[in-house]
């Protein structure tokens, strides 16, 4: 980290910043640093607890600005199938082997339409007959 501040306070004075402007500035931030790393020492921290993975579905649908939002899909999958009323939830159905169905969270994807950047421009420029780019180039 020291080769990373020297570099910084050589970099800013090749810029033209002055060295007594510079100096207080710097002091200050380290001071801080260890200010903050005292006070936040690693052996205090709580290790983080483990979240069950959730395994996810991807519903993929064309956007369009009349369709509902992804919000009234995911509540409409809650509803139905992740917990639906009077019936057991998708995660306890019983898939055989003793297996449970793992999926409990959906994501909705969007896919957009063509533009007429995509219709217009050429974008495999490699194809084109003739001379590569690179020949025209000097060295």
């Amino acid at each position: 980290a020291d080769g990373h501040i020297r570099n910084l306070y050589q970099r800013l004075i090749s810029r033209g910043h002055q060295p007594t402007n510079l100096l207080p500035l710097f002091d200050k931030a380290i001071t801080n640093a260890h200010a903050y790393l005292a006070k936040h020492s690693t052996s205090t921290k709580k290790k983080p607890v483990p979240t069950k993975k959730r395994d996810s579905i991807y519903f993929h649908i064309p956007f369009h600005p009349q369709d509902p939002p992804a919000k009234h899909w995911q509540r409409l999958w809650q509803e139905h199938m992740v917990q639906p009323t009077n019936k057991k939830p998708l995660t306890l159905v019983d898939c055989g082997e003793k297996a449970t169905f793992p999926i409990d969270k959906m994501t909705v994807c969007y896919s957009r339409h063509q533009n007429l950047g995509n219709y217009l421009s050429y974008r495999k420029i490699d194809k084109f007959n003739g001379r590569k780019v690179s020949s025209f180039l000097s060295g």
